[in-house]
């Protein structure tokens, strides 16, 4: 019997461990997939795609077993500032690739980066008054969801956040409407200028506050959120999508917002798509439920194996 690993996918920083390269936080290495560097991040050039120097597979693959030969840390650390790869075990296994093999998983990374824009623009840009939480928080409350999908929390203007990926994806789904309700003036159309600043204000946003080039960002994420996470999808919706994605970010480095890798990463998305298909074969949404279900299972204090429980447990979703 012969087996391969064809597809690996985790988040970020357990991605970089498990296939050897540069965690996000390196000065230089911002990407396992491109030579990008930090510096470019909150650049026109974090963003520019069709100019990317890919990594290459084979390469990355003799830099780990360079680290591999070398015996001191000093000689792994220069390995690794130059290549931006470490030795990882897997590197040892006939057919797997640390570029190829690891896609970014669509979860972690696309609801991250909702994450991010709800807490660095609409909370850090002080773009909602105390009104406009209160008014955010009555429209989500009026929403008649579908029965089959989760809902938001009935008190998101008040706890302006969100615990669970799920929850991000919902709010992607309805954010465009319920921003236009809040933004909106007498003649339905979103106002340019925001809200006042506080004057007791901890830390003043450093981007430009006009609102309409910022409902433009969420409209251009929401729109790539609707295609690119679909359970069926062509090479050329994959295109489409990824320019929405595009937009938004290049559209949030021009108005100053301040964006973490995880923009950067989402880039990569289309090399992904064409080598694993649609998003539902590759995040990690039901990875993440299993966890959850077994965290419930009561062990009753056993560690030395007499857990039939959750043994059977296993034995079902490996089935």
């Amino acid at each position: 019997m012969h087996g391969a690993v064809e597809c690996h996918t985790s988040d970020a920083p357990a991605s970089s461990k498990l296939k050897g390269t540069a965690l996000h936080s390196h000065k230089t290495h911002l990407c396992g997939c491109c030579s990008a560097e930090h510096s470019d991040l909150n650049t026109e050039a974090g963003y520019d795609c069709e100019n990317f120097t890919l990594r290459d597979d084979w390469e990355m693959l003799a830099a780990s077993f360079r680290a591999k030969q070398v015996t001191s840390k000093k000689k792994r650390k220069e390995i690794l500032d130059e290549t931006g790869k470490r030795y990882s075990v897997m590197d040892e296994l006939t057919g797997w690739l640390p570029v190829s093999t690891s896609a970014i998983d669509f979860m972690h990374n696309f609801y991250g980066m909702a994450s991010h824009m709800f807490k660095e623009i609409l909370i850090g840009g002080y773009l909602l008054d105390a009104d406009g939480w209160r008014r955010l928080q009555d429209v989500v409350n009026s929403i008649q969801w579908p029965s089959g999908i989760g809902r938001l929390p009935s008190n998101l203007g008040e706890n302006r956040g969100l615990p669970k990926a799920d929850q991000w994806r919902r709010w992607v789904n309805i954010q465009c409407t319920v921003l236009w309700s809040v933004w909106r003036g007498e003649d339905d159309r979103i106002r340019q200028s925001a809200p006042d600043i506080p004057s007791n204000a901890k830390a003043r946003p450093k981007f430009e506050r006009n609102l309409i080039k910022i409902y433009c960002v969420f409209i251009y994420a929401s729109l790539a959120e609707w295609i690119l996470a679909a359970k069926t999808i062509s090479k050329q919706e994959v295109e489409h999508g990824h320019r929405f994605l595009q937009w938004s970010c290049q559209e949030m480095v021009a108005l100053g917002i301040h964006l973490v890798p995880n923009f950067h990463y989402s880039m990569h998305y289309p090399q992904f798509f064409r080598l694993f298909g649609p998003v539902y074969a590759w995040w990690l949404f039901a990875h993440e439920r299993f966890n959850g279900e077994l965290e419930k299972v009561n062990i009753n204090g056993h560690a030395d194996g007499h857990i039939s429980k959750t043994d059977n447990l296993l034995t079902t979703y490996g089935s």
